[in-house]
């Protein structure tokens, strides 16, 4: 038998379906929750969200979402570097599929595709990125084609300036004793700009201190396994410091073996301690 406990569920239960439905409903209205995307002009039919919808009435009274005005004013914007306005203009007015669109969108990821490898140094594909926008704009002076020519352009000047940057990088961590982020940051540098000054005075100079700190190490005395550890340690941190071209490099990798030797024989049952 139904209770009257019962029959208050019930209500409130429909109600809060009918006012999640009504929500969901103003929502599709109005686009708080949904985004309803007209893929053409308004006509008997239209796509909508790329399906073809019968199209009984909207809010373009006078036909102005496709007027030729309309369309030259959102080239207008994206040739001075408007793209995203450009692209919002023409999507309102139905040509959201239409290849200009396509093309806008295409060259508005190249060049993000570029300024982010630009700040990478990830150089190569920053040019392939303004060489294609260059390929979809063909001809064309907008702003787009014209940033991709000049960034092309300046090209070298680009690459130095980010060969003289990872040097700069490389000093930092060379003073900060990082010897292996050093090295490999001069190496990337040298690789960039082949000329790089700071590169390669940068090598030199670890290549110089490394020299010295060896030196230090091989006339340590190595009578306990804590003094052998301190010059393995010292001979491991100078061969992080060297190229494998280096003509100190052979040494070091000798010295270092014959350390480890060391270590391996005071590390046995017996060996001398440290007092």
């Amino acid at each position: 038998m139904a209770t009257r406990r019962g029959f208050l569920k019930g209500a409130i239960a429909g109600l809060l379906a009918t006012a999640a439905g009504a929500h969901n409903l103003f929502g599709q209205l109005i686009g708080s929750r949904y985004k309803f995307l007209m893929g053409s002009g308004p006509g008997p039919e239209t796509i909508i969200n790329g399906k073809r919808c019968l199209y009984f009435g909207g809010t373009g009274y006078f036909g102005f979402q496709t007027h030729p005005e309309l369309v030259k004013a959102a080239q207008k914007a994206y040739d001075s570097g408007s793209g995203e306005q450009a692209v919002d203009m023409l999507v309102n007015a139905g040509l959201g599929d239409s290849p200009a669109v396509a093309r806008m969108r295409a060259v508005m990821a190249d060049k993000a595709k570029a300024r982010d490898a630009l700040q990478a140094r990830r150089f190569g594909e920053a040019k392939a990125a303004w060489e294609e926008i260059l390929r979809l704009e063909h001809a064309q002076t907008n702003a787009y084609a014209q940033d991709a020519k000049h960034n092309l352009d300046n090209m070298p000047e680009v690459v130095k300036a980010g060969a003289h940057q990872l040097a700069d990088q490389a000093d930092q961590s060379f003073q900060d004793h990082k010897y292996q982020e050093a090295r490999d940051d001069y190496q990337e540098a040298l690789k960039l700009d082949p000329t790089s000054k700071e590169a390669k005075d940068g090598l030199a100079r670890m290549s110089k201190s490394a020299l010295f700190d060896f030196n230090i190490a091989i006339s340590m005395p190595r009578d306990t396994l804590e003094q052998v550890n301190e010059v393995l340690q010292r001979i491991q941190a100078v061969r992080e410091r060297i190229l494998t071209d280096d003509p100190l490099y052979l040494q070091v990798d000798r010295e270092l073996t014959e350390v480890q030797r060391i270590k391996a024989k005071l590390e046995k049952p017996g060996a001398p301690k440290a007092p």
